[in-house]
């Protein structure tokens, strides 16, 4: 079922619609969350009250394509919000966005693609936070440059030149560190 429909049938007060949305993206939200703010109780809190809200309010939300992309952009505004509310730091000049993969992706049997993937991780770590979520967005999410630009309220432009210029640091920082190719094979 696409997107399209599965909110409609949200929307029009479908409860199995709503519970396939929870139980579909519930997950990528609260790994999101995570990286924006390490407190987790905070987190969670936000997915529930998002999910209650959009319960309520299902009639009179607007069309979507993209469940995924609308729910992340909510957590997140949702986050700036409580954040705001609670200690008065603002989320897009200082929070917490750290990679760290899931318990699924933590496993790895061989040790030298678990000496590459952390040099990686180490050559992430030297770039900003907006960039890091910019990559994250895009690479981990599959977002698109437009969602990306909106999620982080910047200019298409300068999305565009926000992940080009995290690529080229990557890169850089890759190289300098001499990390050869990272694949399944290990």
């Amino acid at each position: 079922m696409s997107d399209l429909i599965l909110w409609k049938n949200f929307k029009g007060g479908d409860p199995n619609a709503f519970a396939s949305i929870y139980h579909a993206y519930v997950h990528d939200l609260y790994h999101y969350g995570s990286r924006l703010t390490p407190d987790k109780k905070l987190v969670e809190d936000a997915i529930q009250d998002l999910f209650i809200e959009l319960w309520k309010k299902r009639s009179g939300l607007g069309d979507t394509n993209s469940i995924k992309f609308y729910l992340l952009k909510c957590l997140r505004r949702k986050l700036v919000k409580m954040i705001s509310f609670v200690d008065s730091v603002e989320l897009r000049d200082d929070y917490h966005f750290e990679f760290v993969d899931s318990a699924e992706e933590v496993i790895v049997a061989d040790q030298s693609r678990e000496d590459r993937l952390k040099q990686l991780y180490d050559c992430l770590s030297f770039l900003t936070k907006r960039q890091r979520e910019a990559v994250y967005l895009k690479y981990y999410h599959d977002l698109s440059m437009e969602e990306i630009s909106v999620m982080m309220s910047l200019s298409l432009k300068g999305t565009y030149n926000l992940l080009s210029k995290s690529i080229v640091a990557l890169r850089k920082r890759i190289a300098q560190s001499g990390i050869r190719r990272i694949n399944k094979a290990g």
